[in-house]
């Protein structure tokens, strides 16, 4: 049986994430994906209220996941979970919890944050590749939810659109490289889109402090909530220690 160990609803996907997330996961896992609509008036998300979705989407997409039986769920898109500012991420899940029996439930900024908690980290520098007032809209919530961002800086891509995920691994890398400080305990790489776990351990290596990315965190924080605990190399710290 597919996902004798767990199975795990992701709502939303694409870009690096449906490459990024198989990888990650355990022998006995099975991800299971729901997609819903991107709605804009423009047809492509090019500032922070583009992003803003309504609500109801998200968890009309938790409902259809149900028929799997996952034993946790998440939203996927830092972007769409932070966008309406400091807890509108919870409200998501709340919002999502309710069509789906109340099952441990999170989002991707949510998982970021939960990381960064798990590992006590405080201060941090943010690498992001979105547009500048997006990008400004993450550190906003970051803070606000107890971070301090120490450095930040942004590619100027527009979200969910093609190009973000083709963003090379140097591109990432250096970015990140240019954004770390030596006041940051940690440094977060922002965006489900971006291809960005092949570089984590590099870049642990070689700035000395984790790295949290958006996709990496969601699947720990689904594997840790679905009770699988075990510790996997290869994806940084956040993996193999917590």
């Amino acid at each position: 049986m597919y996902g004798w160990r767990a199975r795990i609803g992701i709502v939303g996907g694409g870009g690096a994430a449906e490459g990024d997330f198989p990888r990650m996961i355990p022998d006995g896992v099975m991800l299971y994906f729901q997609k819903f609509p991107i709605r804009t008036p423009k047809g492509r998300i090019t500032c922070v209220e583009d992003l803003k979705q309504p609500v109801h989407v998200f968890a009309d997409a938790a409902a259809e996941l149900m028929r799997f039986r996952p034993a946790s769920m998440t939203l996927c898109g830092t972007g769409l979970s932070f966008c309406g500012g400091f807890g509108y991420d919870k409200m998501i899940i709340e919002k999502m919890k309710e069509k789906n029996g109340g099952i441990p439930t999170t989002t991707s900024s949510t998982s970021v944050l939960d990381a960064l908690n798990k590992m006590g980290i405080k201060k941090v520098s943010l690498a992001t590749p979105y547009l500048e007032d997006v990008a400004k809209t993450a550190v906003k919530f970051f803070e606000d939810n107890g971070l301090q961002i120490i450095e930040y800086n942004w590619l100027g891509l527009p979200t969910a659109q093609k190009g973000m995920d083709d963003v090379s691994k140097e591109e990432v890398y250096h970015l990140v490289r240019d954004v770390d400080d030596p006041q940051s305990e940690a440094v977060i790489i922002s965006c489900v889109m971006l291809n960005a776990i092949d570089v984590i351990e590099p870049l642990e290596a070689d700035l000395m402090k984790p790295v949290v990315t958006s996709n990496q965190a969601t699947i720990w924080n689904l594997l840790r909530m679905a009770g699988v605990n075990e510790k996997i190399q290869g994806f940084g710290q956040l993996f193999y220690k917590y």
